[in-house]
């Protein structure tokens, strides 16, 4: 199983390294790296960017706080950890779903505004997995350059989770957490409301590089040394498409396929 993992892995890295290939030849020739329109900036609903700072800010102290005080995954039974992605889970719902209204300012908007909607979604969809094989190889040089300082005590709690138990209705809320709700909660957080504000005020670099730094810096360290590289390539793909759903498939192919890869190799 772990040489069916790694031949994988290093099929994903050289088509990531195909689309970087293309990338520096469109570069060289002078040519845009995504052939559409940059879209308008849009106006963002007040509150929904007064909900989604208080978010980040409460989610980075509480990163702060937990970084001296995490508790060891082998101290969980499976029914703590049903239990806390439950919780997480339903708190991710909530918050998409408050953001949701938000936006809309209670029906007076369309989230087609924010680039929520569902027209062409095989052309979204297919830049996304685009995005996501062109976050593959910076990811993993970050990860590679920041090994010395990862161990099994500072791993994500939902791999941990994984790799010490993997019964079927913890697999199923894990896929559903990681894979479905985080993409589509922080996207909407991070992106489409922080990035999308910040762009009315600043240069798209600058907009992107503060939402990454953001984004990054609440997964905690090291995640976010790993998670940067990623989260440009998300600020990246909003800014030149305006896309929701092409930003969603990227972020839920690089949580898949990390979760996929775990599945097959839990001590790899």
């Amino acid at each position: 199983m772990d040489q069916f993992a790694s031949m994988l892995q290093i099929m994903i890295l050289f088509a990531s390294l195909a689309v970087w290939g293309r990338v520096f030849e469109r570069v060289a020739t002078g040519n845009t790296l995504i052939s559409r329109p940059v879209p308008a900036t849009r106006p963002r609903p007040m509150l929904a960017v007064f909900l989604a700072v208080a978010w980040i800010l409460v989610s980075c102290v509480s990163q702060l706080l937990q970084a001296d005080d995490s508790k060891p995954v082998e101290r969980f039974d499976e029914a703590q950890a049903l239990l806390l992605l439950v919780f997480n889970l339903l708190v991710q719902i909530t918050t998409t779903c408050v953001l949701l209204v938000c936006l809309t300012q209670v029906g007076r908007q369309q989230l087609t505004r924010f680039g929520i909607d569902g027209r062409n979604p095989a052309l979204y969809i297919g830049i996304g997995f685009l995005g996501y094989l062109a976050a593959v190889v910076p990811v993993a040089a970050a990860i590679a350059a920041m090994s010395s300082f990862r161990g099994d005590d500072n791993q994500h709690v939902f791999l941990q989770i994984l790799q010490s138990q993997q019964s079927v209705p913890l697999v199923v809320l894990l896929i559903a957490s990681a894979v479905i709700m985080a993409p589509l909660e922080e996207e909407l957080l991070y992106r489409v409301i922080f990035q999308g504000t910040l762009q009315r005020s600043m240069s798209p670099t600058a907009s992107i590089l503060i939402s990454a730094s953001v984004f990054s810096a609440v997964h905690g360290f090291p995640d976010a040394l790993g998670l940067f590289p990623l989260a440009l390539v998300l600020g990246f793909l909003y800014w030149r498409t305006g896309s929701y759903l092409t930003i969603v498939t990227t972020h839920a192919a690089f949580n898949g396929v990390t979760v996929f890869f775990t599945l097959l190799s839990p001590q790899g």
